[in-house]
């Protein structure tokens, strides 16, 4: 079982259960890696959550994303 949310108290739950728990930012980067998204517009959409939402995502967060996806480009 997989569940996609970002609301951090129902992630931590989910873990609890064994649930593996994606993100936004998770979503983003297994859309990269499947082809789906090249690097510039996934790179883009990952800051787009920190800076045109208004969801609560950390820097830390963003930047672990983007070097996740550098990391795949390679």
């Amino acid at each position: 079982m997989v569940f996609l949310t970002d609301d951090l108290e129902a992630r931590e739950q989910a873990k609890e259960l064994g649930v593996e728990v994606h993100g936004s930012v998770g979503v983003i980067v297994a859309g990269f890696s499947e082809d789906e998204v090249d690097l510039e517009k996934a790179t883009s959409k990952i800051r787009a959550l920190s800076d045109e939402t208004d969801m609560f995502i950390s820097d830390a967060v963003v930047d672990q994303g983007i070097r996740m996806l550098e990391e795949l480009a390679e």
